[in-house]
């Protein structure tokens, strides 16, 4: 069943226009139709050809995303989820820049390149990863320390608390925001 019939029939038992089995009570009913419309939702995003990138970051279609209060960096972070900023290397290929070389000249201007490796940010980045890694404790998690973009750009990551979680977000925002860049 879609998700369009699933909402349909969702509101057709909560204007009274069909009733449910007696068997079954309204609040389970609409139990199901949520759990059959996530279930529809989760497999049509894990089959897609489209958002590949943003699929590795939020696996989950239930992820609970953190944002921030400033809009500019809030924008700022979805573009970097969804792999379309204004950086280089997106530019580049959308076909809004000549090139994609960073200024810094060692390498494309991809999300990588901005949040890991531009020299442009040294110090910036130094502090901010590593109170990142200090929070996610990476002696146990290991692993993330292979692959940086993932851990500060994921609205979350299974081995990391909740809560740690949102202070590493909150410290990629205050990356994006010393950076002073519009992504």
């Amino acid at each position: 069943m879609t998700l369009p019939i699933v909402l349909h029939v969702a509101h057709q038992l909560l204007s009274g226009k069909i009733s449910a089995p007696s068997t079954i009570s309204r609040s389970a009913a609409f139990d199901v139709a949520r759990d059959i419309s996530l279930k529809s939702w989760q497999r049509s995003w894990d089959h897609d050809l489209t958002g590949r990138y943003t699929h590795n970051v939020i696996p989950s279609v239930q992820t609970k995303v953190v944002f921030p209060f400033e809009r500019d960096i809030g924008i700022s972070y979805v573009r970097l989820l969804l792999h379309d900023t204004m950086l280089e290397d997106d530019s580049y290929r959308t076909g809004t820049s000549t090139s994609p070389a960073c200024e810094c000249r060692s390498g494309r201007e991809t999300a990588e390149h901005f949040l890991i490796h531009c020299t442009r940010y040294t110090q910036i980045r130094k502090d901010t990863i590593e109170a990142a890694l200090d929070i996610v404790n990476c002696s146990r998690n290991a692993h993330l320390t292979e692959n940086l973009e993932v851990l500060l750009i994921s609205p979350s990551i299974d081995v990391v608390s909740k809560a740690d979680n949102n202070i590493v977000k909150y410290l990629l925002f205050e990356f994006l925001t010393n950076t002073k860049r519009s992504l």
